[in-house]
C-alpha cells in the first residue's frame, strides 16, 4: 500500500455517510509497542491515576472508569470519544488497523462530559448506533481505502460480539391507529404502509399473548378479538419503539391530509385575569426599572436562621414552623416564616463578588394555620428588598472621597415609588416610627396605605448583622405584603388635565417639635389646601440655634394652581393662612418667619 495522507477523510466520510464511527491506526506503531509481540487491541475502563495524550496533542487526566481502548503498552484512544496520539495516522503510514465498534450511549456521554471533550463520534454514540452498522461501515472503509490507495487486505474481519443483535417488535392495530389519528384506516392499508419502510408485518395469533411490560406494546389500544399486527422494525430505525411511533409512520406515508379537522367538543373557557400575579408583574417591572436585582431563593431554611432575626419583622409573634418531614439537609428543615433570612443569606454569598447589593425577591412565606380542610398551611405572598454597599453613582461621596452607602432614605424612597406605581396615593401613605425590637436599628418605620399595614422597612441591626457573619456598616432591608397591594384590574391610570392658568409658587417652614414628622405636616397642609394645592415637597430640615431645644424647623416648597381661573393675591393670602391655622390647631407647629 502507498502512502497516503487522507486516511482519516476516509473514516470522516465513513461516518458521515453510514454514521458509523471508526478510528484507523497505524500498525507499525501498533507493532513497536508491542516489542516484537503481535499486536492484541482490547477494550477496557481506566484504571485510577491513567493519562491520555490524544489527537489534539492534549494530555488528559482520566477518570477511574473511563472506557479505553487499549494495548499492553497502555491506552491508545478514548473509547468513542477521541484517539491517542501514539497511534495516529502520519504522513508516511503504510499499514493500517482499522476499529470498528458499537459503545454503550451512556458510557461514552460520561466520557465527553468529565473529559470536557465533544466530537463528532462522541455525539452519535451517545444517541445510539445500530450494532449492524459495525461490519459495514468497517466494509466501506476498506473499499474507499482500496480505492485511494491501493494495497491489499491483510487479514480476515475480526468481530468479537458477546451480545449479537435482536430484533425490536413493536404491534399495532386498528383502534391504536383509529384513536391516535382520529380516522378509520383499513387494515391492509397500514400493513401496505409499513411495509413500504420496510417494516417486516405479522398477524399476530388471536390467543397470542403480549408480555407484560413489552416496550412495543406502550399505550396499546387493544379490543377484544381485533387483529394484532406484530412488526419487525428495521435495524436502522433506532426511533421507533412503542406503537404511537407506528402510527406516526402510517401518517406519514398516506398523508396528512387523511386527517380530518374537527372542531372542539366545547368551545374554549374565556381566560380569567389573575390581580395578584398582575400586581406581582407590575412590581417587579417598577423595581426592575429601580436598578434592582431580583432574587429567587429557596423558601425551605432552619430555625437557628429565624432565632438570628429576632421579633422585629412582620413575624412578630413567632410560633411555630412548618416542618418537613424528609428534610434533604440539616440546612432546610423548615419553611420559612419570614423572608428576610433568605434575602440576608443571598446578600453574603453575592458580597464574594461586588460589594454593592440592591435585590428584591417576589415569594411566599408559610405559616402553621390550616385554614384548609386538606390540612396546608397558610402560604402568604410577601415582597423582600435589600439594599448594601455604596449607592454606585459617582457624585455620592463623604468628606473623605468614598462613595456613601445606601441608607434608610434610599429604601424609603422606593418603598414610595412601588407604592405611586401600585396605584396607592401618595397622600394615603405614610411611615411610623417604630421599636426595631432586635431585628432593626433606631431607623426602623412601618408602612401603611390607608389603614391598611404594607409592611416594615429599616436599617438592620448590627446583632442581626454580626450573628449572619455579614460584613457590612449598612443594610437596609424591606418585607411588605402583596395583598394591600392588589388592584384589580391593572390598567395604566388616565391623566389628568393639565391647567392652562399660571401656578403660584412660594416656600413655606413651620417651627414644630422633633416628635412631629414630616408626612404628618404633609397631611394637615393637603387637608387645608384642597384641590388648590397641588404639591408640597419638604426641601429642608433644621435643628439647632436659635430654634429652642426640642425644636426643628421643616420648610416645604409649595405650589398652587386652579384649573378653573387665575389665582388672586386674596385667594393665596386666605389659602395660606388655612394652611397656617391647620398647622397651628393639629400639630402646635409656628410658621417660621426669620
Amino acid at each position: 500500500m502507498r502512502p497516503i495522507n487522507n486516511l482519516v477523510d476516509i473514516t470522516n466520510y465513513v461516518l458521515l455517510e453510514w454514521g458509523q464511527p471508526l478510528h484507523a491506526f497505524d500498525l507499525r506503531m501498533l507493532e513497536s509497542r508491542a516489542a516484537g509481540s503481535q499486536p492484541k487491541i482490547t477494550v477496557r475502563t481506566a484504571n485510577a491515576g491513567e493519562a491520555i495524550t490524544t489527537l489534539d496533542g492534549t494530555e488528559r487526566k482520566l477518570a477511574e472508569g473511563t472506557l479505553l481502548i487499549t494495548d499492553a503498552a497502555g491506552p491508545l484512544a478514548v473509547a468513542g470519544v477521541m484517539g491517542g496520539h501514539d497511534s495516529e495516522i502520519r504522513d508516511d503510514t503504510t499499514d493500517l488497523f482499522i476499529e470498528s465498534a458499537c459503545f454503550d450511549g451512556l458510557a461514552v456521554r460520561r466520557s465527553s462530559q468529565q473529559l470536557k471533550l465533544s466530537t463528532e463520534s462522541s455525539y452519535r454514540f451517545s444517541r445510539g448506533i445500530p450494532m449492524q452498522s459495525c461490519p459495514l461501515g468497517l466494509a466501506r472503509a476498506v473499499e474507499l481505502v482500496l480505492q485511494c490507495a491501493g494495497g491489499e487486505v491483510a487479514s480476515a474481519v475480526v468481530d468479537v460480539c458477546h451480545a449479537p443483535p435482536t430484533e425490536k417488535t413493536v404491534y399495532l392495530t386498528a383502534s391504536q391507529v383509529h384513536r391516535l389519528l382520529g380516522v378509520t384506516i383499513p387494515l391492509a392499508e397500514v400493513i401496505a404502509a409499513l411495509k413500504q419502510l420496510q417494516f417486516k408485518v405479522d398477524i399476530a395469533a388471536a390467543n397470542e399473548q403480549i408480555p407484560s411490560g413489552h416496550s412495543g406494546a406502550f399505550g396499546l389500544s387493544r379490543v377484544d378479538y381485533e387483529t394484532t399486527l406484530r412488526c419487525t422494525v428495521p435495524w436502522y430505525r433506532g426511533d421507533v419503539s412503542i406503537p404511537a411511533d407506528l402510527v406516526e409512520e402510517v401518517a406519514r406515508v398516506i398523508g396528512f391530509d387523511r386527517i380530518a379537522v374537527r372542531d372542539l367538543a366545547s368551545g374554549i373557557p374565556p381566560a380569567h385575569r389573575d390581580a395578584v400575579l398582575e400586581t406581582e408583574d407590575r412590581l417587579r417591572e417598577t423595581l426592575v426599572g429601580a436598578g434592582l436585582s431580583e432574587l429567587i431563593t429557596y423558601p425551605i431554611t432552619t430555625p437557628a436562621a429565624h432565632e438570628k432575626i429576632g421579633r422585629g419583622t412582620l413575624d412578630e409573634n413567632g410560633g411555630p414552623f412548618v416542618t418537613l418531614a424528609n428534610s434533604l439537609s440539616s440546612e432546610r428543615t423548615v419553611m420559612r416564616r419570614t423572608m428576610l433570612p433568605s434575602l440576608i443569606e443571598t446578600l453574603i454569598y453575592n458580597r464574594r463578588f461586588s460589594e454593592r447589593a440592591a435585590v428584591f425577591e417576589i415569594g411566599r412565606v408559610y405559616l402553621p394555620e390550616f385554614p384548609d380542610a386538606d390540612g396546608r398551611p397558610r402560604e402568604q405572598r410577601r415582597l423582600s428588598i435589600g439594599l448594601c454597599g455604596p449607592r454606585g453613582l459617582s457624585w455620592f461621596k463623604n468628606a473623605a472621597g468614598a462613595e456613601e452607602p445606601f441608607d434608610f432614605l434610599d429604601l424609603k424612597g422606593v418603598i414610595e415609588l412601588l407604592l405611586r406605581k401600585a396605584g396607592i396615593a401618595t397622600a394615603d401613605v405614610s411611615f411610623e416610627r417604630r421599636p426595631g425590637n432586635g431585628t432593626f436599628g433606631p431607623w426602623c418605620a412601618t408602612v401603611r396605605a390607608g389603614d391598611k399595614t404594607v409592611g416594615v422597612i429599616g436599617e438592620l441591626d448590627s446583632k442581626v448583622l454580626r450573628g449572619f457573619g455579614l460584613k457590612a456598616s449598612r443594610v437596609c432591608a424591606a418585607e411588605l405584603l402583596i395583598d394591600p397591594l392588589v388592584r384589580e384590574p391593572w390598567t395604566a391610570p388616565i391623566a389628568a388635565d393639565f391647567s392652562r392658568y399660571p401656578m403660584v409658587v412660594e416656600d413655606l417652614a413651620f417651627i414644630v417639635d422633633q416628635s412631629v414628622t414630616v408626612a404628618a405636616v404633609e397631611r394637615a397642609m393637603r387637608a387645608a389646601g384642597s384641590k388648590l394645592l397641588l404639591d408640597a415637597q419638604l426641601f429642608d430640615l433644621f435643628i439647632g440655634p436659635p430654634l429652642a431645644e426640642g425644636k426643628k424647623s421643616l420648610a416645604f416648597k409649595v405650589r398652587y394652581q386652579s384649573a378653573d381661573a387665575t389665582l388672586s393675591e386674596q385667594q393665596i393670602v386666605t389659602l395660606r393662612q388655612a394652611i397656617v391655622d391647620r398647622v397651628g390647631k393639629e400639630l402646635a407647629g409656628v410658621l417660621r418667619t426669620a
